[in-house]
């Protein structure tokens, strides 16, 4: 080999073995997956009160629905990492629907004395439609699980399989209030916050339809810097616990690669 590189350096050819060695080696890097536009569109609407999960609110009905039809292809999406973003602003004429009713126990923000100021503008609400909240800055972040404790599944929504198997998931709603004082979040996710419980989620078999749900599941829910903490900027607040029915179906028109298909 030692004979070799000098005859190749005396014929100045040593610069374009390397190249031509590495080229060989290495399979092609496959192309980056472009982010999907994606529907998603709740089990209750705001005023559905026909079904036993869409009635009025208690621990057996849904108590997050959407605010009359489906969230489009401009507001959700899953991402090249097949990460599932929802998301809207201020001003985009949507909102979410939100009643959370009473806290299973006396949240610990009451006994800590660092509750979000607004606390009881979020909690409480005996009913859906007009008398919940309606969120008019939300988003949702949805990531599949291999292990309860939070290990994530390599490739997300992408990775998951076609055959309709239940994986666990963290569901993370992030909203805000018009005070704007602080950010809240409502948290299923058993990794970091372990009295919560983990959401579940499946693929359909035709790889282009996801369903997400609970079924009286325990989230919390928390504040970001808000007044109400001794440091504004810190936090979050522990603003309770609270069974949380749900369910939404994310929906794409086509795979952006046959690698994640099924």
């Amino acid at each position: 080999m030692t004979t070799m590189i000098r005859r190749l350096l005396g014929t100045g050819l040593i610069a374009i073995v390397p190249l031509a060695v590495a080229a060989a080696g290495r399979p092609p890097k496959p192309p980056k997956l472009a982010e999907t536009p994606a529907m998603t569109t709740f089990r209750c609407t705001a005023g559905d009160s026909g079904s036993s999960s869409c009635g009025a609110v208690s621990d057996a009905t849904d108590r997050v629905r959407d605010d009359g039809q489906p969230y489009g292809y401009d507001l959700t999406r899953i991402l090249s990492s097949g990460f599932y973003q929802f998301n809207f602003p201020s001003g985009s004429g949507r909102v979410l629907n939100l009643a959370l009713g009473a806290p299973i126990a006396p949240p610990a923000c009451s006994t800590a004395g660092n509750c979000n100021p607004d606390h009881s503008q979020v909690v409480g609400y005996p009913k859906v439609g007009s008398d919940a909240l309606d969120l008019q800055t939300a988003s949702i972040a949805v990531k599949p699980l291999v292990t309860s404790d939070g290990a994530e599944l390599a490739g997300l929504l992408w990775g998951m399989s076609c055959n309709g198997s239940p994986y666990q998931a963290k569901v993370h709603y992030t909203f805000s209030l018009p005070s704007g004082n602080g950010h809240w979040g409502f948290n299923f996710n058993k990794g970091v916050y372990p009295e919560t419980d983990n959401a579940t989620i499946t693929r359909a078999s035709d790889g282009l339809h996801w369903t997400v749900e609970t079924n009286g599941l325990k989230g919390e829910l928390l504040s970001w810097n808000h007044t109400g903490l001794r440091r504004p900027q810190s936090g979050p607040s522990h603003e309770g616990f609270y069974y949380v029915n749900f369910k939404f179906t994310i929906e794409i028109a086509s795979l952006p690669s046959p690698s994640v298909g099924c």
